[in-house]
């Protein structure tokens, strides 16, 4: 029962965080599958392969997240830039968040059993919790997160009339293995950007209470490790998620090493932080929001603070 409960409060949070900052993750993901040359702007996305609706927007070589946000918003109105994806990343998050937060707490207990309570290694206990539940959430959520993306970058013209339409369309079209797209650089992403959040956030709430003083369930000190939390993950996460997302929006089988050569020929080492910006502005504060309304949510189930 400790286990549900766990991943009620994570789901929730999450879910309920990203829903308010939906608008960046489509910013986000039209930064990352769009492809800026070297020396000047193109006009087509990262891989013939990839599905390009009739209205995509293009960002030139000067985009960035205002830009893409202002561009999206003209085209669509406010609603436009909820409305692609949302149910999809709701679900996402409650599957991949779900699991990757909720079930941290007890995988962290599980490796101090494993590693032994009397050696001094919090931070690598921390890390490697936050790791495990990171690549498990990623396998798992992997087949949601691919409806999620397309749904996303289809924007306004959706070649999918809902969630579970587009579960029917991707099996019926491309095969079951469509689902798994994207999948290893997912696990990466997932895994790094797990321990880049949970594992600093939960550090960053030992050394605040150390160096500044308070308890493991003060919301001052729930934001202050959010904050730590979200630089570190958005930037451990960044080449991986760029990655996943074109990956993923892909029609055809591309491996994330012919992604990433292929990325890094055309645009430069700079495209594996594509989309860093708007990324840190939805991870910044998705921390900064969802974990004190998990806390907030553990606290009314009876669950101890992180």
């Amino acid at each position: 029962m400790g286990l549900v409960q766990d991943w009620c409060a994570a789901a929730m949070a999450n879910a309920i965080t990203s829903a308010m900052l939906h608008p960046l993750d489509v910013a986000k993901t039209h930064l990352q599958l769009s492809e800026i040359s070297l020396g000047r702007s193109t006009a087509k996305i990262a891989s013939t392969s990839i599905y390009i609706p009739s209205k995509v927007v293009t960002p030139t070589s000067t985009a960035s997240t205002t830009r893409t946000l202002s561009a999206l918003y003209a085209e669509r109105g406010l609603v436009g830039l909820w409305a692609p994806g949302l149910k999809a990343t709701c679900l996402r998050e409650m599957s991949s968040s779900g699991i990757r937060a909720g079930f941290y707490p007890q995988m962290r207990d599980h490796m101090e059993d494993l590693i032994g309570r009397d050696v001094h290694a919090p931070l690598l206990k921390r890390v490697l919790a936050a790791m495990s539940t990171g690549w498990l959430s990623a396998i798992l959520s992997n087949p949601i997160d691919v409806v999620k993306i397309r749904m996303i970058s289809d924007g306004a013209t959706q070649r999918y009339a809902g969630v579970v339409s587009a579960f029917r369309s991707i099996v019926q079209q491309e095969g079951v293995q469509a689902l798994g797209k994207g999948i290893s650089a997912s696990v990466l992403r997932g895994t790094f950007i797990s321990a880049g959040e949970l594992a600093t956030y939960d550090q960053g709430k030992t050394l605040l209470i150390t160096h500044v003083g308070g308890r493991r369930d003060d919301t001052g000190i729930h934001i202050g490790a959010s904050l730590m939390a979200g630089l570190v993950s958005t930037t451990v996460a960044a080449p991986f998620d760029v990655l996943k997302t074109r990956g993923m929006n892909s029609t055809e089988s591309l491996g994330p090493r012919q992604i990433l050569v292929d990325a890094v020929r055309k645009e430069g080492l700079r495209v594996l932080m594509r989309g860093w910006v708007p990324a840190y502005c939805r991870i910044g504060p998705h921390a900064i929001i969802s974990f004190p309304i998990m806390e907030k949510f553990r606290s009314l189930l009876g669950l101890e603070a992180i």
